[in-house]
């Protein structure tokens, strides 16, 4: 099967997959938007931070939900980006931590000083490089 093949018929599988799920997914979605009752979850959830279900969200508090939620999810990527060498996958490490074809070879210094002259892997011809 050619790569043009193969994404047509992905395509079409797409295409049915969502024909056949549009009205069951639809009606279920209006469903939970329209109803009153509330999930023991939700009822829980809503006694915890002191929300009423019943009543509307004026502008003010929707204000500071808002930057609430992006200041807390500003401060959870810069952790990502701090912790980034700690976490699995890291610089194109597998789960089991071992070296993959892009990682420099051990004892390789990135860099160097100006003019340096190296030998390349990959041919074994000498060439200049200018540091700038």
């Amino acid at each position: 099967m050619t790569s043009a093949l193969a994404g047509w018929l992905q395509l079409v599988l797409l295409v049915a997959a969502l024909a056949a799920c549009y009205v069951p997914v639809g009606n279920y979605m209006a469903h939970v938007v329209t109803t009153d009752k509330h999930w023991r979850v939700e009822r829980r959830i809503y006694k915890l931070i002191g929300a009423d279900p019943q009543a509307d969200q004026r502008w003010s508090a929707y204000l500071r939900s808002m930057l609430a939620f992006s200041a807390v999810s500003v401060l959870f990527l810069y952790g990502i980006e701090r912790l980034q060498h700690y976490l699995l996958l890291w610089a194109g490490r597998g789960a089991n931590g071992a070296r993959t074809r892009r990682d420099p070879p051990q004892g390789h210094r990135q860099g160097g000083h100006r003019g340096a002259v190296r030998r390349d892997a990959h041919d074994g011809h000498q060439d200049r490089h200018d540091h700038r």
